[in-house]
């Protein structure tokens, strides 16, 4: 993920985002950030989910940083200054995060190996009907352009949406199949 970016944090956020829309009331989030580079202690890579894609939405993240460690922020409304709600100041890249989301409960897990996960923090926080989630990065410095690299990613939607058939239409080919 290439990216500038003042930073993820305060009133509104200035990064780059990849994302997609929540679709379920239920997914698993996995990633491994294989480097940041210290553009600055506080540049961030990390899993995020926001409700709008305003630079002062609220959302959910969970970030590495080269030298500051783990943290897991939130900004509870629109526009509200966001805050820190855990931080482990001992890790370092490359390192796997977890978030898992169940309706408006935010679990996140850190691992070593993404084989064994530890659990780092629980957020309750409404994003509303479809919410984004992706990847934010932040070199914290709007005038520095660096990449930090991702991968292993993987997005399980626990709970399929339901399908409902609205209209079905077969037709008979040669006594052989349907079309």
């Amino acid at each position: 993920i290439t990216a500038s970016g003042a930073d993820i944090r305060g009133t509104e956020a200035d990064f780059h985002y990849v994302y997609q829309q929540v679709i379920t009331d239920s997914q698993d989030f996995t990633a491994r950030v294989v480097s940041i580079k210290n553009t600055n202690a506080n540049a961030k890579c990390g899993i995020m989910f926001r409700q709008n894609l305003d630079p002062g939405s609220p959302y959910i993240f969970l970030a590495l940083t080269p030298s500051n460690g783990i943290w897991m922020q939130q900004r509870n409304a629109q526009s509200a200054s966001a805050t820190t709600d855990a931080s482990l100041s001992s890790y370092t890249t490359p390192y796997w995060i977890r978030v898992v989301s169940t309706g408006n409960k935010y679990l996140s897990y850190i691992s070593p190996d993404g084989n064994n996960w530890a659990p780092m923090d629980s957020v309750t926080l409404a994003l509303g009907t479809n919410p984004y989630v992706g990847f934010a990065y932040s070199t914290h410095d709007n005038t520095v352009l660096d990449t930090a690299i991702v991968d292993n990613v993987t997005l399980a939607i626990e709970d399929p949406l339901a399908v409902n058939l609205i209209n079905f239409s077969v037709k008979n080919i040669n006594e052989k199949y349907a079309l």
